[in-house]
């Protein structure tokens, strides 16, 4: 990721990538893209993809990709596209 994050600074190329970790998408995206079933049902900045809205969106599921702790997240790695679901 940080490799990824490089590219993305240096070069100003957009880098998209498959996540299933939400700690790691909050933490290095500025977008995140939430799909279900072939359908976009999330699309915003990492603040707005809540414990609460994650729940609604992964139901039982939840629990596998909320690992996030926000004391983690510094600013500095905020710049990659990920699509994470």
């Amino acid at each position: 990721m940080d490799a990824l994050l490089r590219i993305n600074r240096h070069y100003g190329i957009t880098v998209m990538c498959n996540l299933h970790s939400l700690d790691l998408a909050r933490t290095y995206c500025d977008r995140l893209i939430g799909m279900s079933a072939g359908r976009v049902v999330f699309d915003g900045v990492p603040e707005e993809l809540t414990e609460d809205v994650a729940r609604d969106l992964y139901g039982l599921e939840a629990d596998d990709v909320l690992d996030f702790d926000p004391a983690i997240a510094p600013e500095r790695f905020r710049g990659a596209v990920a699509a994470a679901a």
